[in-house]
């Protein structure tokens, strides 16, 4: 009653007024509040907070950080564990910036934080840290959770804090991230926790996928699985079938990779697992042909899908301020965006990479940003421009120890430098990171094949160049001739109308054409036409040659009126133009002769004459020529017809329009 009297009062007066979006009543203006919380003095105050952060408690109202901010100002021992109990429920809510602010609180004041919190506390705050790309923050927090876990014996708790160094490292030194793994692998060995050990058996097998050899990463996520699946661990065994698909696509198959990816995705969401849910749509988009994965036999998606999913994963990345995860989702995008011709979208999205990556010291993600613009670079036919982006992309590679990254960046490289003209230093640098391999077409070495097959023919060496791609084909997961690699159709077209086998080499381009439409592949397509133009003209079919050369120039202008940058758009319009025959206007003559079936002037005035009635004799009076001259166009009108009498040249003849003209002197 006393209480409805003092509020109804402060109503009156207009010191509190009811809130228009609740049911409570509020301060008029907030300097009533300050005025009135000023007349308390601290010992009143600290009691009013203490008394109302237990009404909350007593009320059961899940606000952690509301209690634990009256029991801060209370000065209250406990206010650390609301703080900590606090940023628990932020980081179920995915807000990393309130976890680092409420730990502050929580570890600021150590001895009153229960020590059974402590290390969870460390390791929290250094997930939020890494999800923020405070490199060294995190590092130093989960060093400390470490060592306060590894004091108190207790193994969970340890193993955890090593698990996170691991995968802390992984984006900057796989040399220290496997050596955490390892760690970790051996303290949970022969623990009765299963779960531990699997996630260990998957941090390891990454770390083995990470220095290029996925069988073993295969056969390590299959072993977890197995454990996950035995005892229904859905988020384990979502992360586990994310991995495989990695390992998967790593060893060379899409479409294995494709149903493992689908298949964590799907659990993610379940799950509300939104961390791995972004990571998983990016993971997902390496199916189709893009950017290193040219090399491959195809999923059945296409780029478009691709961008629609690497862009969802990049704004769930963004919601919950994972820096890493963001620039991982948008360099996938990149990857997508270039080949699908979008090229100076591409060039934002990855120049962006590049620069946020270097921000928070991501070394794996900037190599993999580097070497994609270096890529994107190179499709632009600019490869002076691509070398140093390719060069620095390796070197990264070099620095995070990955075997899988050094094997890319090096194919790229020799490839920059091929283009460039030096073959030399093109082979030195296949030959000192890549050992040809036909049983384990791995995603690297593919890359690299690609760039020796390449290398042969510039040489003037198909037969090698042949040989190159008939072993890779024969050896890469789930090949079918009708769904080629795009990058190695092209390449063995290329040889093939090298050595004139040009039958073989039509279906090889006809089949890279059909992968490219379907993936929406706009890159590929102009280089298809361009191939298929060269073809036409070396059997001899001008008509059908002009018309492929056409549509290539079509996407060329296309992709040139895209770029914004006039040095570049400059240069790929000349280097692509370059790929293609300069034809001249047809005259008035050629242009006759193509829609006329391809006969020349006289033959169309002596088809005229015979449409006519006329006889050889009289077609020679009427046109001055002698009759073994006639004979000899007849001759060759029934050939380049394809005809068979007389009678079926006055049908052509008809058919066509046209008609009997005065004599000429002259040929065409």
């Amino acid at each position: 009653n006393e209480l409805a009297r003092v509020v109804q009062l402060a109503l009156e007066f207009g010191f509190v007024e009811e809130s228009p979006y609740s049911d409570r009543l509020r301060f008029r203006h907030a300097l009533v509040r300050e005025a009135l919380y000023a007349t308390l003095s601290l010992p009143l105050r600290r009691i009013r907070h203490r008394e109302i952060g237990n009404t909350i408690i007593e009320r059961g109202n899940d606000e952690p950080a509301m209690v634990a901010s009256h029991f801060q100002l209370a000065a209250d021992p406990r206010a650390a564990d609301w703080h900590y109990r606090a940023a628990e429920q932020a980081r179920r809510h995915y807000a990393p910036y309130a976890v680092i602010d409420h730990l502050r609180e929580a570890l600021a004041g150590e001895h009153t934080l229960s020590p059974e919190n402590r290390p969870e506390a460390y390791r929290l705050r250094g997930w939020a840290n890494e999800v923020c790309g405070n490199f060294e923050a995190a590092r130093d927090d989960y060093q400390r959770a470490l060592h306060l876990s590894s004091e108190s014996g207790q193994t969970a708790d340890e193993w955890n804090a090593l698990m996170r160094l691991a995968e802390l490292w992984a984006g900057r030194d796989y040399q220290r991230a496997g050596a955490y793994a390892e760690r970790a692998l051996e303290l949970v060995r022969e623990s009765d926790d299963k779960s531990l050990l699997g996630h260990s058996l998957n941090r390891l097998g990454n770390w083995h996928l990470n220095n290029d050899d996925p069988g073993q990463a295969i056969d390590l996520h299959s072993q977890a699985l197995r454990i996950f699946e035995s005892s229904g661990d859905n988020a384990g065994i979502a992360a586990t079938q994310d991995l495989l698909g990695m390992a998967h696509l790593i060893g060379g198959s899409q479409v294995d990779a494709i149903d493992h990816f689908d298949r964590a995705i799907d659990l993610f969401r379940s799950l509300d697992h939104r961390q791995s849910l972004s990571s998983g749509l990016a993971n997902v988009t390496h199916c189709g042909t893009s950017y290193m994965t040219e090399t491959m036999a195809p999923a059945r998606t296409t780029l478009d899908d691709a961008i629609a999913l690497n862009e969802q994963a990049a704004s769930i990345a963004s919601e919950i301020h994972h820096r890493a995860g963001e620039i991982y989702a948008r360099s996938r995008l990149g990857s997508c965006l270039a080949p699908r011709g979008e090229y100076q979208r591409a060039i934002d999205e990855l120049q962006a990479c590049m620069s946020g990556a270097r921000d928070i010291g991501h070394r794996q993600w900037s190599t993999k940003a580097s070497l994609v613009y270096g890529a994107l670079l190179l499709d632009l036919l600019d490869p002076e421009s691509a070398r140093p982006y390719l060069e620095e992309a390796n070197a990264l590679a070099h620095d995070v120890a990955s075997g899988f990254w050094i094997r890319c960046t090096s194919a790229y490289l020799a490839r920059a430098h091929l283009h460039l003209g030096d073959r030399e230093n093109a082979r030195a640098e296949l030959e000192t990171s890549f050992v040809a391999d036909a049983k384990s077409p791995t995603f690297a070495r593919l890359q690299a094949s690609a760039t020796l097959a390449e290398l042969e023919l510039a040489c003037g060496n198909p037969d090698r160049t042949l040989a190159v791609v008939d072993t890779v084909l024969s050896g890469i997961p789930r090949y079918s001739p009708d769904r080629p690699p795009v990058a190695f159709a092209l390449l063995r077209a290329r040889a093939l109308i090298d050595i004139e086998r040009f039958d073989d080499a039509s279906g090889w381009i006809n089949a890279a054409n059909a992968v490219a439409v379907a993936q929406r592949a706009r890159s590929y397509e102009w280089r298809c036409h361009r191939l298929l133009g060269v073809l036409n003209e070396r059997t001899g079919n001008p008509d059908d040659a002009a018309h492929a050369f056409s549509r290539a120039r079509r996407i060329i202008d296309e992709i040139t009126n895209s770029l914004n940058d006039g040095a570049l758009r400059a240069r790929f319009r000349s280097n692509a133009l370059s790929q293609l025959p300069v034809h001249s206007p047809a005259t008035e003559l050629q242009a006759a002769k193509r829609a006329f079936g391809g006969l020349t002037r006289r033959q169309r005035e002596v088809a005229a004459l015979i449409a006519t009635g006329c006889t050889n004799r009289e077609i020679s009076d009427r046109l001055s020529i002698s009759e073994r001259t006639v004979e000899s166009h007849v001759s060759a009108i029934l050939s380049t017809l394809g005809l068979d009498s007389r009678a079926q040249i006055v049908a052509w003849t008809l058919e066509h329009g046209l008609l009997a003209r005065e004599p000429q002197n002259t040929d065409a």
